[in-house]
């Protein structure tokens, strides 16, 4: 019996040596920052596993005196004899050598791994899944630093580490990603919480910066703050533009891992990228990527890592973060400012059934219950716990009864309100804007606008408008009611009347569907302008229907009938003041023209190009005009890219008109009177 008690725990000995597991950290060792992706092994063997994008790493030892083998590209590669069950490690930067060509006898290895890694695009880009659904926590940090500390060596360096001297912001956002192919897309945040007002998260998620993207499998990598388009090296060109190096295999239980650095050729003519990027090969798919632009002239270094996992059979991003850096100086001292965008995604579904109405032309939403949250009630939602020094920044800046605290409470709804354009009272709101305007006419306008609420997006809307110019001495006023036929306004029928002046030879095409209806502006002339300003008085009514059959494509058919004076010395056949009745049909193509919608603060995002304006009016004597005419007007708007200029933006438009029409309904561009400004990307005054 003792005999079998004692091979019995000599066996659980041997199975408890055999389960023990070391966690541990990558860091590095001059700046104690984690170092994601780093390859750990058991010294001599080819499987181990790779630190997350933390640093942190989870391994099993078969003895407690085998020995870690820890690499990554551009450190020294240590070995280590842990003596515990938890351990750091530090690896050092490599002493950096000047780039030399390889010669490489045969075809490069790589080139293989890459041609697989393209052949399997199609199977592996998360944008050609049918559908997906999931959750996102996104979190901003916005900090300063020494220029000589970050902009040593950029690719090194990651937010977080003790090397930072001012956190300024921090926000963290809960959202909902839909997806249906080929272009349906749409974000709702839910849950808002940030260390100073909640209106500045209101004001982040307006904006329309689209620098931080999950996936990595377009042939070229759009990003707007440059206004630049980056080749991926994943493109099928890419041989002649990039150079691969094979670096390391890391050995898994079912699959392999090839670690593959990238750079373009010398003496490239393009966008370029460096990095290196993990391929798995179940499947020949990215399983981690880390890239910067290989310009180190431009205004924003920007570095970008991304991880993916596999759900249900498909590789899928995990997680992804992009980092900003920016110099700046002021008062004889230099720094760095530095934002860091990280995205975790969780509760992935994929290829499930997603009906088309979830999806308009909003394609990034706040719900208006988002903001509500406070630091403590955000936590149950938070699926990472956050470090000590970013807990310390909702404190820092708005402690309680603090002056930050009390304009918040105070004074932030105030400045939501100011920087949406709209006041809500109840059942009515007005419009900020329409208190104040200006123009060479009137000076100074004094107004006030009333509607219905908008902000569930009724069926209706009833708005009323009047003010008064103190330099013309004349009342302006408009009268509107319409029927939202869809909430979405986009299919709409409208009555009105109104009383106000315009410039001659202008033309109002259909714009994008504000929530809140951009009013035309006047400019201001100086006496020393060589062009007089010229404005026209007019009275109209009218109906007008909006509809949309097909996606980017947006129609207004609109009838109405106008009483037009010239404030200037003009006689057309002894007569100053005309009248017309008008037919016209307006059609605005912009292809893929995204919103992104705060509570009511919008932005429209235009990606693609052409946007085409096309408006055809008819004059209809029967109805009580003067005139029988023809009008057609077309606006087209393009972007083009040049290698060395960047993008071009260019607008052209022109009409023609049949029938003989007095000189305000012609045509005419208004040019500029004063000095241009031209300067590139990387220019300064």
């Amino acid at each position: 019996m003792i005999k079998q008690l004692l091979l019995f725990l000599f066996v659980c000995q041997n199975v408890i040596a055999q389960e023990i597991r070391v966690k541990g950290i990558v860091i590095d060792a001059k700046d104690n920052v984690p170092l994601p992706q780093a390859s750990v092994r058991l010294k001599g063997q080819t499987s181990g596993t790779l630190t997350d994008m933390e640093g942190r790493f989870s391994l099993r030892l078969k003895s407690s005196s085998d020995t870690l083998m820890v690499s990554m590209i551009g450190y020294e590669t240590v070995l280590v004899t842990p003596k515990g069950t938890t351990v750091t490690i530090k690896l050092r930067q490599k002493v950096n050598e000047l780039a030399e060509v390889r010669v490489r006898p045969g075809e490069n290895p790589a080139w293989a791994i890459i041609r697989k890694v393209l052949a399997n695009r199609p199977q592996n880009d998360p944008n050609q899944l049918d559908t997906y659904k999931a959750s996102a926590y996104t979190k901003i940090l916005v900090v300063v630093d020494s220029l000589n500390r970050v902009l040593k060596d950029s690719t090194k360096k990651v937010i977080g580490s003790k090397k930072i001297t001012a956190p300024i912001y921090i926000v963290e956002n809960i959202s909902e990603l839909i997806h249906k192919k080929p272009n349906k897309n749409k974000e709702t945040v839910v849950a808002s919480v940030n260390n100073i007002a909640q209106v500045y998260s209101q004001m982040l998620n307006y904006l329309p910066l689209d620098l931080h993207k999950i996936d990595f499998y377009s042939e070229l990598y759009n990003f707007p703050l440059l206004k630049r388009f980056y080749v991926n090296p994943l493109n099928s060109k890419t041989f002649s533009q990039y150079d691969f190096t094979l670096e390391d295999t890391l050995f898994h239980e079912r699959d392999s891992t090839f670690i593959i650095s990238f750079r373009p050729y010398p003496k490239t003519n393009f966008d370029a990228l460096k990095g290196v990027m993990h391929i798995n090969t179940d499947g020949y798919a990215l399983e981690y990527i880390n890239v910067a632009p290989v310009d180190t002239l431009q205004n924003f270094g920007f570095r970008i890592q991304q991880r993916y996992q596999r759900i249900s059979g498909r590789w899928f991003p995990q997680t992804a973060t992009t980092r900003l850096l920016a110099g700046y100086s002021s008062s004889g001292y230099t720094g760095a400012f530095q934002v860091k965008f990280t995205t975790q995604l969780h509760d992935v579904a994929l290829n499930i059934p997603l009906d088309d109405q979830l999806f308009d032309e909003v394609q990034r939403a706040m719900r208006s219950s988002a903001t509500r949250h406070t630091y403590e009630t955000f936590k149950a939602l938070r699926p990472d716990t956050l470090a000590d020094w970013e807990r310390k920044m909702y404190f820092s800046f708005k402690k309680p009864n603090s002056v930050v605290s009390r304009l918040d409470s105070t004074y932030g709804h105030i400045l939501g309100s100011l920087l949406s354009n709209v006041f809500e009272i109840g059942p009515i709101e007005f419009q900020p804007s329409d208190l104040l305007m200006g123009n060479s006419a009137e000076f100074i306008r004094l107004g006030v606008g009333l509607q219905n609420n908008q902000s569930n997006r009724p069926r209706f809307r009833l708005y009323g408008y009047a003010g008064y110019g103190l330099r013309d001495h004349r009342w302006k006023y408009k009268v509107l009611a319409s029927w939202h036929i869809t909430r979405d306004r986009y299919n709409r029928l409208s009555v009105y009347h109104q009383r106000d002046l315009v410039q001659p030879g202008t033309t109002e095409f259909l714009g994008p569907n504000y929530l809140i209806d951009p009013k035309p502006s006047l400019p201001f002339f100086s006496q020393k302008d060589s062009i007089p300003f010229q404005a026209d008085y007019y009275q109209r009514y009218g109906v007008s229907l909006h509809f949309k059959p097909f996606p980017w494509n947006w129609f207004r058919l609109d009838l109405h009938h106008e009483q037009r004076t010239p404030s200037y010395r003009y006689f057309y056949q002894d007569n100053n003041t005309f009248e017309i009745t008008e037919l016209t049909l307006d059609w605005r193509f912009a292809f893929r023209e995204a919103v992104y919608r705060t509570g009511r603060m919008e932005s429209v995002v235009n990606r693609y190009f052409p946007i085409i304006n096309v408006q055809i009016s008819k004059g209809l004597p029967a109805l009580g005009s003067q005139f029988d005419y023809w009008r057609l007007a077309m606006q087209l708007y393009f972007q083009f890219r040049t290698k060395r200029l960047g993008f071009s933006n260019v607008k052209l438009a022109g009409g023609y008109t049949s029938g003989n029409l007095p000189y305000p309904y012609l045509f005419g561009s208004l040019g500029s009177t004063g000095l241009i400004n031209i300067s590139g990307l990387n220019a300064s005054s």
